[in-house]
């Protein structure tokens, strides 16, 4: 959020945080907090034409609707419990989907990333009372030793902030 008091359209109020009034911007940073790209939110842009978006954004969705039905079919019913460090996977030779059982069903995609090398990570285990360790996928693993780079650029933003005018 970068504040701003003045008038416009795009300003926000969230209530609760330390700068309440501003621009909110998406931003896609790296790991160690170097922006990539930013984008105002709020700001409207000029729609595509109807012929566009429908070649662009129906063909994924179909298939990825059928790829998920396909996949259904083969798996166990629905009540059955996988252990923790269990993943399942599938490509299509364009987009990479990969779902881990953690505490939780993690799913991921990717077009670069798979499950190779499987790794190991360690969780602490509510049943046996101690850490143990699980396999984990590349993907995800990348995931987390990548993710935290906008919060690492908003404390340098914060640290470095210019003055106002």
């Amino acid at each position: 959020m970068v504040p701003y008091y003045g008038h416009h359209s795009c300003k926000m109020f969230i209530r609760g945080k330390p700068i309440r009034f501003g621009y909110k911007i998406w931003t896609m940073a790296s790991a160690n907090g170097y922006p990539y790209a930013l984008k105002i939110y709020g700001v409207l842009e000029r729609p595509e034409s109807f012929g566009k978006i429908l070649t662009t954004s129906l063909h994924p969705m179909i298939f990825l609707r059928s790829l998920q039905g396909k996949r259904y079919e083969q798996r166990e019913p629905s009540g059955t419990k996988k252990d923790r460090g269990f993943f399942d996977h599938i490509c299509n030779g364009i987009v990479y989907l990969c779902k881990w059982n953690d505490n939780t069903i993690v799913t991921m995609a990717s077009n670069h990333l798979t499950h190779r090398p499987v790794g190991s990570v360690q969780r602490y285990s509510q049943a046996q009372k101690k850490h143990i360790k699980i396999r984990v996928p590349e993907i995800v693993r990348r995931y987390n030793t990548s993710m935290g780079g906008v919060d690492t650029l908003d404390k340098l933003l914060s640290s470095y902030r210019p003055p106002e005018i």
